[in-house]
C-alpha cells in the first residue's frame, strides 16, 4: 500500500486491512470512493462532538467518545473482513 492515505480507484474495496499477514494491525479507508469520505467524516463528526462536550460532562462525554471509537473500529474490521471475501487478492491480481 506504500502511502496514506490509500486511493486506488481500480480497487472496489472501500475498507483494507494495513497488512495482508497481521490483520490486527489496522485498517484503512479507499479513499477514491465518496462512502469513504461519508465514514471519514461520521467518524470524525462523533470524535469532535465528543470533545466539545466535554467541558460541560467530562466523564460522560468520554464515556460517550470511547464506545463512539470502539463501535467504528469494530464495524471498520468486519467491514474490511466483508470487503477482502466480496474480492480476494490486490487489485492487480484480479485483472
Amino acid at each position: 500500500m506504500g502511502k496514506l492515505p490509500y486511493k486506488n480507484p481500480n480497487d472496489p474495496r472501500t475498507f483494507l486491512y494495513l497488512s495482508s499477514r497481521h490483520k490486527w494491525c489496522g485498517v484503512i479507508l479507499n479513499f477514491a470512493y465518496v462512502r469513504s469520505r461519508i465514514f471519514y467524516l461520521l467518524t470524525l463528526t462523533g470524535i469532535l462532538i465528543g470533545l466539545i462536550a466535554i467541558k460541560d460532562r467530562p466523564l460522560l462525554s468520554l464515556a460517550g467518545l470511547i464506545l463512539w471509537l470502539t463501535a467504528w473500529q469494530i464495524f471498520y474490521f468486519f467491514s474490511a473482513a466483508r470487503d477482502l471475501k466480496k474480492y480476494p487478492g490486490a487489485p492487480s491480481f484480479r485483472d
